[in-house]
C-alpha cells in the first residue's frame, strides 16, 4: 500500500561515513518510487541528524538508473479502489510526502542530491529543493502529473514561477522531459558532473569538519 506500505526494511539505505549522512532510495526494480514506507524511515532519520553535530552533509541517492521516478501511482491507485480506508490512507501518504519535501526545504544543514538517473515528480521533491542539486549525463527531469489529470505537486507551485522565461510553465503543461546537461542549464540543477565523478564527491564531502559555530550559508559556500 502507498499510505500504510507492507514495510521493507531495505527500501531506504542509510549510512554514515565521517561527515555524510547518505540516503539510498533502493527500489531499483521500481525506480525508487516513493511510497509510505520510504517517507517513513527518511523523515524521522532527517530530524534525527539535524540534532548531531556529527552530522554535516546529507546526500540523497539512489539505487540503479533513477534517483526517484515519483510517487508509487500504482499502489495509490490500488488502494483507492479499496474504498474509503483505502482512500484515506492515500491521503496520509500526500500529507506525509509534502511533510518530507518542506523539511528538505528548510533543512537547516546542507542537503546535496545526486539527481543521476530518471527524477521525475515525487523524486523532485526530494531533490529540486536542495541548496545542490548535481545532475549527470543520466538524469532525466519531468513533473508528469499532468498526464494523470493530477497538477504539479511537491512545491512545484514554488520552483516552477522561479525558472527562467516560461520555461516553467511549458514543463507543467507538457510534462516533458529534460535530460542532461539541459537539466542543469536550465536552472532545475546547479552542478553537472559525470555519473562517474560521483562517488568522489561523495568522498570529499565526507571530509569536511564544520564547527558549530559555522553559519549555514558559511557551510554552503565552502561546499561550494
Amino acid at each position: 500500500m502507498a499510505g500504510k506500505p507492507q514495510d521493507d526494511p531495505n527500501d531506504v539505505l542509510f549510512s554514515s561515513h565521517y561527515g555524510v549522512r547518505t540516503i539510498e532510495l533502493n527500489r531499483p526494480k521500481k525506480l525508487n518510487s516513493l511510497n509510505g514506507s520510504m517517507a517513513n524511515k527518511i523523515l524521522p532519520r532527517l530530524k534525527e541528524w539535524q540534532k548531531s553535530q556529527l552530522a554535516n552533509v546529507i546526500v540523497l541517492k539512489g539505487a540503479g538508473r533513477a534517483l526517484c521516478a515519483g510517487g508509487d501511482v500504482a499502489a495509490l491507485a490500488k488502494d483507492n479502489q479499496t474504498g474509503s480506508e483505502g482512500q484515506q490512507r492515500s491521503k496520509d501518504y500526500f500529507a506525509l510526502e509534502y511533510k518530507l519535501d518542506y523539511t528538505i526545504a528548510t533543512y537547516p544543514k546542507p542537503y546535496v542530491a545526486f539527481m543521476d538517473g530518471i527524477t521525475m515528480g515525487g523524486g523532485v521533491g526530494l531533490s529540486v529543493h536542495a541548496p545542490f542539486r548535481i545532475a549527470t549525463e543520466n538524469t532525466v527531469f519531468a513533473m508528469p502529473e499532468t498526464t494523470i489529470g493530477f497538477f504539479p505537486d511537491v512545491g512545484a507551485s514554488f520552483f516552477l514561477p522561479r525558472m527562467d522565461g516560461a520555461v516553467g510553465t511549458y514543463l507543467a503543461l507538457t510534462s516533458e522531459q529534460i535530460k542532461g546537461v539541459n537539466v542543469f542549464l536550465s536552472g532545475i540543477a546547479t552542478h553537472y558532473l559525470h555519473s562517474s565523478s560521483l562517488p568522489d564527491l561523495e568522498a570529499r564531502l565526507a571530509e569536511l569538519n564544520f564547527g558549530d559555530e559555522v553559519s549555514y550559508n558559511t557551510r554552503l559556500s565552502i561546499i561550494n
